[in-house]
């Protein structure tokens, strides 16, 4: 019985393997054969175009060359922005993060600092595409510096009485 099951899987290794074979060869002769047939049709297109007057042709070219290029500078100048981080919240009109960095309110970027500006309320993304102008400001529209929001919100978190902090990090009552 031993031998019998030996002799049939034996059997049926070879039956696969002669199969395998069989399937590699075909589907690399169908492919030669597709290959040969769609070079030889496409190097019947080539000779027809380029037995064309000549300004004709070049004008497709260029034509062509004009569509991609202005495929691929519509795709990198219309990028989309990305979308601000839900971890970050709004305070004096910027988004700021956990380690009170300021973030900006359309694509959540960094904010620099002006350095030609004087008045030290404004600054600017550092992204390039969104570039918006952000000021900072109180709650009663007043500009203020970002070491004065800086110190507000610490103040807030500063701890009461009763030893609990006063106000989290984002402003609301603990």
């Amino acid at each position: 019985m031993a031998s019998l099951v030996k002799e049939y899987v034996k059997k049926l290794f070879s039956d696969l393997h002669s199969a395998v074979i069989g399937i590699v060869i075909g589907a690399v002769v169908v492919a030669l054969g597709g290959i040969w047939a769609f070079s030889k049709n496409l190097w019947f297109q080539f000779k027809l175009v380029m037995l064309l007057p000549t300004p004709l042709w070049i004008a497709g070219s260029l034509l062509l060359l004009f569509l991609l290029s202005f495929v691929y500078i519509h795709r990198r100048t219309f990028a989309p922005l990305s979308k601000p981080d839900p971890e970050y919240w709004e305070r004096f009109h910027v988004l700021w993060d956990s380690a009170l960095r300021m973030r900006c309110l359309n694509c959540g970027k960094p904010l620099k600092y002006s350095s030609s500006d004087t008045d030290p309320s404004v600054f600017f993304c550092c992204d390039p595409r969104c570039n918006s102008k952000h000021i900072l400001k109180d709650t009663n529209g007043n500009k203020i510096s970002e070491q004065n929001a800086l110190d507000y919100m610490r103040s807030e978190m500063s701890l009461t009485p009763t030893g609990k902090p006063a106000k989290d990090i984002k402003g609301q009552t603990a």
